[in-house]
């Protein structure tokens, strides 16, 4: 019996999400994840990627309007952070959003901060931001458990 792959990279957005820049999206479905979400299971966590803040801006703002969020972590200072900070020094946006099945259970607004032949994996905003961490949806802790973080 072949072994599967727990993940699979796959190019596809929902339609009402669907970006001009999305990098990658992430996903713990295989036959086996498929067939536990026809028996009634919860449904696979998937992870995508936008490398444009544009492009996140739908989803942000959906997040953001029921999520519990510090003025530091909304679409508006992002970006406008960005646009006057975060571009000038080189910094490419890495927004990372989690799905249950169609349903966003987080965003972290990432970037990635070249110095060099380094990168750096650090927070939108940066040293300017009061408050680095994701946003998450408000029964976040109610549906991923530790026992769905193994994959």
């Amino acid at each position: 019996m072949p072994q599967l792959s727990p993940l699979q990279l796959d190019a596809h957005a929902p339609v009402e999400f669907a970006p001009a820049s999305v990098r990658h999206e992430v996903s713990s479905v295989g036959r086996q994840g498929a067939g536990l979400a026809a028996q009634g299971a919860r449904a696979p966590i998937r992870l995508k990627v936008y490398d444009d803040l544009l492009a996140a801006e739908a989803v942000w703002r959906y997040v953001e309007s029921s999520a519990d969020c510090t003025i530091y972590q909304t679409y508006d200072w992002t970006a406008s952070w960005h646009r006057h900070i975060g571009s000038r020094n080189r910094l490419k946006p890495v927004v990372v959003v989690v799905y249950e099945g169609d349903r966003v259970l987080m965003l972290l607004p990432l970037a990635v901060q070249r110095s060099g032949p380094l990168r750096r994996l650090t927070w939108l905003g940066g040293e300017f931001c009061d408050y680095g961490a994701p946003l998450l949806a408000a029964d976040f802790a109610h549906c991923v458990t530790p026992e769905r973080f193994c994959l």
